[in-house]
C-alpha cells in the first residue's frame, strides 16, 4: 500500500479525517505519513499528533492542509479555529513564515488557554494539553536539530 501508516491506532477527529482522507488521496495514490509531515514542515510524530488531537496552531492546521491538497478553510473550522477569508489568509501567510521560537512559546500558552475553555472533564484536559505540550517539544528538538545542522 503505497500510503504505509494507516492512522488505525488513532480516535479520529473531524481534523484528522479531513487531513487523513486527503494524505491517502495526494498524488493519486496517497503518500506516507512521513511524507506528509515533511511537506508540512514538520515530522511525521507531529503530524500523528495534529490528526490525534484534532486542534493545533492555526498555521500549522493549514501547513498540513496545504501539504496534502485539503482545503485550509475546512482544516481550520474542524480544528476550532475562525475561517473567513482573512482568517484563512492571516494562518496561510502564517505556515509560511520562517518559525521562531518566541512565536512557539507563545502558541503553546494559547492553546493551553483553549484547552482550558473546553467543556471537558480534567482528565480530557489533561491529555489534550499533554499532547499539545509534546506536540511542541517536538517542534522545539526540530528547530534545534535543524540550526545544529545549518552550523547557527
Amino acid at each position: 500500500m503505497p500510503y504505509a501508516g494507516a492512522m488505525t491506532d488513532l480516535a479520529p477527529t473531524e481534523l484528522g479525517q479531513l487531513l487523513e482522507d486527503a494524505r491517502r488521496q495526494t498524488d493519486g495514490t496517497g503518500i506516507t505519513l512521513r511524507e506528509a509531515g515533511k511537506r508540512a514542515g514538520f515530522s511525521e510524530g507531529r503530524w500523528r499528533q495534529l490528526v490525534r488531537l484534532g486542534r493545533g496552531p492555526g498555521g500549522t492546521v493549514v501547513a498540513a492542509a496545504l501539504a496534502v491538497g485539503a482545503e485550509p478553510a475546512k482544516a481550520l473550522a474542524a480544528a476550532g479555529h475562525p475561517n473567513d477569508p482573512e482568517a484563512v489568509q492571516a494562518f496561510t501567510e502564517e505556515a509560511r513564515r520562517p518559525k521562531r521560537a518566541g512565536t512557539a512559546v507563545s502558541g503553546l500558552a494559547e492553546e493551553i488557554e483553549r484547552i482550558r475553555a473546553l467543556p471537558l472533564p480534567a482528565g480530557e484536559k489533561l491529555r489534550a494539553a499533554q499532547g499539545v505540550i509534546a506536540l511542541f517539544e517536538d517542534l522545539a528538538r526540530e528547530r534545534h536539530d535543524e540550526t545544529a545542522e545549518s552550523g547557527q
